[in-house]
């Protein structure tokens, strides 16, 4: 599972490996890509709910759709970029 601070960590780590590159050290902008697709790596494999629930979100599903509008709309933006299923 993905935590929030290993996900501000990868934001970070992105961050930098982006600033490197731009200063044209390739080689550590791929060092620093390594880490975060390392943590990505890591957390993979976490369902939506598993990630929704320490956000207090509204999980409650009624035909087969979350109840929640806002649920809903983060579940379908969830399976769109690749998230699991479970």
């Amino acid at each position: 599972m993905l935590t929030q601070e290993d996900h501000n960590c990868v934001i970070d780590l992105s961050d930098a490996a982006n600033r490197a590159l731009s200063a044209g050290n390739g080689s550590l902008a791929q060092k620093l890509t390594s880490e975060a697709d390392k943590l990505l790596s890591a957390g993979a494999g976490q369902t939506f709910e598993e990630w929704m629930e320490p956000r207090n979100y509204n999980l409650e599903k009624y035909d087969g759709a979350y109840v929640s509008k806002m649920t809903q709309e983060l579940y379908d933006c969830w399976l769109a970029g690749g998230g699991h299923l479970k």
